[in-house]
């Protein structure tokens, strides 16, 4: 799978879930490690590190992994989220 459909991931799982609808990235860094395999499941999951309210604001860890639980990339992410 191309790199940057991985890191869509972290986009629809941010802007539809969590925190929700109209969050817009500020940035994003991603460390690819290994590759994904076609057609294999992917899970992609965020890990909140600083909240910064009064700018409503959230530092993120983010990180991918394969079907079997080999991490496929590390990075992370800087939201503003409406409140």
């Amino acid at each position: 799978m191309p790199e940057p459909l991985i890191g869509a991931l972290f986009s629809c799982l941010l802007g539809e879930d969590l925190p929700g609808h109209g969050t817009n990235y500020l940035k994003q860094s991603l460390a690819f490690v290994a590759p994904a395999r076609i057609a294999e499941p992917l899970t992609a999951s965020v890990r909140i590190t600083r909240l910064r309210a009064d700018k409503a604001l959230v530092d993120l860890h983010t990180r991918c992994t394969g079907a079997d639980g080999r991490l496929l990339c590390t990075g992370n992410a800087l939201v503003l989220f409406h409140q």
